[in-house]
């Protein structure tokens, strides 16, 4: 999916999504769901992917997959920051870390803690940012997860930023280039 061929990638969901429904496998039906609400992330469909983390998170908690319930809450709170519904974010954001934290899914606990640091970058609650960076880069590296170098890129595009809001006595806030956004390469699939 990450070699920019989202829309042939979301077509192969969707079938698989029909036959994963048509044989009743909620698991199958909730990591498709997410999936297809992945795509839609990365295609900047926002409104799509609202739709398809809200119906994995009604499958996840009907099936009883507390892990699933955890990774679509996550896609919602990564939505929520899209369309600048902070407190939205912050709520999904804090409920799937909570649930994720519990089943000691240590990589879907980064990817939370990962979006909460893009939250607080957003509303240039920089010190918070990095805090939230700080702990998903020690989760990524202490597991070797994939998404450490974006870790990393967050957490110092955020050290920077904080530096130029704090040099800044003459300037607003607002002077922070618009060309620096958080990297948000989430992929919010299940642990093997």
């Amino acid at each position: 999916m990450y070699q920019k061929r989202y829309t042939e990638a979301s077509e192969y969901f969707e079938k698989s999504l029909a036959i994963a429904r048509e044989s009743n496998y909620q698991l199958g039906v909730n990591a498709i769901l997410i999936n297809l609400g992945e795509s839609a992330v990365l295609q900047e469909q926002y409104d799509a992917a609202s739709g398809y983390y809200g119906q994995a998170l009604t499958v996840a908690r009907e099936a009883g997959d507390r892990q699933g319930e955890g990774i679509a809450l996550s896609g919602l709170g990564s939505v929520a920051v899209k369309h600048g519904k902070y407190d939205e974010a912050v709520a999904y954001s804090e409920q799937a870390l909570a649930i994720l934290r519990e089943l000691g899914d240590r990589g879907q606990e980064g990817v939370a803690l990962n979006i909460l640091g893009t939250i607080a970058e957003a509303q240039e609650q920089y010190s918070e940012a990095i805090k939230q960076y700080e702990r998903a880069l020690a989760i990524f590296e202490s597991i070797g997860y994939y998404e450490t170098q974006s870790a990393r890129d967050n957490l110092e595009r955020t050290r920077q930023l904080l530096q130029r809001q704090e040099s800044s006595t003459s300037e607003s806030s607002s002077a922070i280039p618009e060309t620096s956004k958080p990297r948000r390469r989430w992929f919010f699939g299940r642990r093997n």
